[in-house]
């Protein structure tokens, strides 16, 4: 049985002693939000995943992968900024998760073909 974003969510809930509705008040959302996460119909978005994290005390490499954050796991990143420099052109922000980015080399974004 493959282990979701929803299942760890429930589990790490649960392990702080959190109902749906203290985790709802915490990030600003309602139970029926927290519901869908945790049974998969709706993801958070990036900021409230990196807030959900944070109130389970947990990494959000674990929530999003199931991984637990390490150099020797592969690379794993979120972009969370693109800015256009007129010096030196694009520039993309991301937050490393797991694995290491070494000067000058390239990261494939998955989500574009």
């Amino acid at each position: 049985m493959e282990e979701t974003l929803g299942k760890r969510i429930v589990a790490m809930r649960k392990k702080q002693k959190l109902t749906q509705d203290q985790l709802a008040d915490q990030l600003g959302v309602t139970a029926q939000a927290v519901s869908k996460w945790e049974n998969d119909q709706t993801a958070p978005d990036t900021i409230k995943l990196i807030q959900l994290a944070d109130v389970l005390d947990t990494q959000v490499e674990y929530l999003a992968t199931g991984r637990i954050p390490s150099d020797e796991q592969p690379f794993s990143a979120l972009a969370f900024k693109v800015a256009t420099d007129p010096f030196v052109g694009r520039l993309t922000y991301f937050r490393v998760y797991s694995g290491i980015a070494t000067a000058g080399s390239y990261v494939l974004n998955a989500t574009k073909s």
